[in-house]
């Protein structure tokens, strides 16, 4: 029952979407850097998500291109 729910899982959660999920950790306070210097981090996540998800923002009006800019 394990081994199938396992593989389940893995069939579910391809690796294209881990990269997604991956990329949400910048939200996770305890996954920040320790040492004050926070210049640039996430924003290699935060561009992996832009790009997955503009499809939809896209048709609710949002335009990713426009975040680059902040």
């Amino acid at each position: 029952m394990i081994n199938s729910l396992t593989e389940y899982l893995v069939l579910r959660f391809d690796k294209q979407q881990s990269v997604i999920l991956k990329a949400t950790n910048f939200a996770d306070f305890r996954s920040w850097p320790t040492d004050s210097n926070l210049v640039g981090f996430g924003d290699e996540d935060v561009t992996i998500l832009l790009e997955h998800f503009s499809p939809v923002m896209a048709t609710a009006g949002f335009y990713p291109d426009k975040v680059e800019e902040e």
